[in-house]
This record gives C-alpha cells, sequence and structure tokens, in this order.
C-alpha cells in the first residue's frame, strides 16, 4: 500500500469516526381514551332489585370506558415502538421513542383485548 492510499483510508476511517456523532431519536409521548357505545340489552331497570348487578339501566347508551387493555404504537413496519395499558376507565398515557432518525415518524396504536387474571384475550 503506498503512502498516499494509506493516507486516505486513514482519514475516511477517521472521517467516519468523527461523523458518527450523537444518535438522533423521534420522541413523544401518547394519550387518549378507548371507549364503546353501550347499547347490549340485558340491563337491571332502574327500580327493580338486581342484587349485584353491574349493568344498570343508567349505563345503557352512554359511552363506557374499556379498562384494563394493552395499547401497543407500531410503526409503518408493524415493529412495537412503545407498548402502555388501559386505566380502569379506559385512559391510556405514555412514551416512546423512536431511533429511526427525527422528523415525522407514521405509526398507528393496536389494541389487545385481555382479561386481567390473563384469561381470555384476542389479538388481531
Amino acid at each position: 500500500m503506498t503512502r498516499t492510499a494509506l493516507f486516505v483510508s486513514s482519514a475516511l476511517g477517521a472521517a467516519l469516526f468523527l461523523t458518527a456523532g450523537h444518535a438522533r431519536a423521534s420522541s413523544g409521548v401518547i394519550s387518549g381514551t378507548l371507549q364503546f357505545y353501550n347499547k347490549n340489552g340485558h340491563y337491571c331497570p332502574t327500580g327493580a332489585s338486581c342484587t349485584q348487578s353491574l349493568y344498570k339501566q343508567a349505563a345503557y347508551g352512554t359511552f363506557t370506558g374499556i379498562p384494563e387493555v394493552e395499547v401497543l404504537l407500531l410503526n409503518s413496519s408493524n415493529f412495537v415502538i412503545a407498548s402502555g395499558s388501559t386505566d380502569s376507565s379506559g385512559v391510556y398515557k405514555f412514551s416512546w421513542a423512536y431511533g429511526g432518525g427525527t422528523g415525522t415518524v407514521t405509526a398507528h396504536l393496536r389494541v389487545n383485548y385481555k382479561q386481567k387474571t390473563g384469561a381470555l384475550s384476542s389479538t388481531p
């Protein structure tokens, strides 16, 4: 190897090393509420004595939060960027970071319905 070629390859190696710099990432916080419009029948009518009924007539025709479900944030390649879960009222909030560079990140949410004990679940 000539002295010039050695210098060029050394300079190129140094340039690649010096330009690596700090990693950059896009990040943020996502939040929302998962709800469904409750139009199920078989509620306990107002004025009736329905012992331990969890579904009263007043809840019919209302928006109800979906509790304790897993919420996934996926990029356009369906890679999970972050995840969280809803609370007892269907509210979720979690931070995310994506190391694919700065700028606009195209992403979507996916919800996995899971019973708190894990006995029942539904994943698309």
